[in-house]
């Protein structure tokens, strides 16, 4: 399936290629993968929430690091 632009397929591949979105079904929640120490967040209705995870709050830190502590630790 293609929009013009964008290429989605279904693959159980956790990364994919420029241009590419991969996606699966799941018939159970406990099916579902939890975030591994590859991945910065998961995007659903019980983890990061949907159209939120490309606007951070302030106290959001990229994996976790608070980047202010960490500059006034130096």
């Amino acid at each position: 399936m293609t929009n013009g632009g964008t290429l989605l397929l279904e693959s159980k591949n956790t990364f994919s290629p420029i241009a590419v979105v991969y996606y699966e079904f799941y018939d159970k929640k406990e099916n579902i993968k939890l975030p591994t120490d590859d991945l910065q967040c998961t995007v659903s209705s019980t983890h990061t929430g949907f159209g939120v995870a490309q606007t951070p709050s302030l106290m959001d830190y990229a994996d976790g690091v608070d980047t202010m502590q960490f500059l006034l630790s130096l």
